[in-house]
């Protein structure tokens, strides 16, 4: 058949390509929580797992809310597990998508951006945490145009099973 030859064949196979990646990490996801694999860490391209986030958020969120990144020219590398990364990332999104959306009444478009750059840090900073100087480190930055974080929720952020969000309502 010609339809190996359509203009947008390959296209459609890189879709597809990238749908059944997302499926193989959904399923080691499940694997990691029900205890049945462990985590892999491994390095990890973070423009490039970004990136793949920021496609996926396009499809997933409202038309009115531009989704933008940018990436240092450096490659980088950070450790870790490609699954929990994706996971986290695409959390973070979908959480600032849902803190646009009420906004979006008054002021008609919402923005989420990514950036990351590589940089030293100060050999103070370093000192007081532990860090080589010598080094360089990976920094990634999401903001959003949302609602923001009620100050009497900051505190508790990083609790494990902390939510603000109400039962049935996915994670957040």
């Amino acid at each position: 058949r010609d339809d190996y030859n359509a203009p947008n064949f390959e296209k459609k196979l890189e879709h597809i390509e990238g749908a059944a990646s997302r499926a193989a990490l959904l399923v080691k996801q499940l694997m990691i929580f029900s205890r049945q694999t462990s985590v892999s860490p491994e390095p990890i391209n973070l423009n490039q797992e970004v990136g793949s986030v920021v496609q996926t958020l396009q499809k997933l969120t409202d038309p009115r809310i531009e989704i933008v990144s940018k990436f240092n020219s450096e490659r980088p590398i950070v450790i870790g597990d490609r699954s929990q990364m994706n996971e986290m990332l695409l959390a973070i999104g979908l959480n600032s998508h849902e803190a646009i959306v009420p906004k979006l009444v008054e002021r008609k478009r919402g923005k989420i951006g990514f950036s990351i750059h590589v940089e030293s840090l100060a050999p103070v900073f370093c000192a007081e945490h532990q860090l080589n100087p010598e080094k360089l480190y990976v920094h990634l930055t999401i903001e959003d145009s949302g609602i923001g974080i009620k100050n009497e929720v900051k505190d508790r952020i990083f609790e494990p099973f902390f939510s603000t969000k109400s039962a049935g309502r996915g994670l957040g």
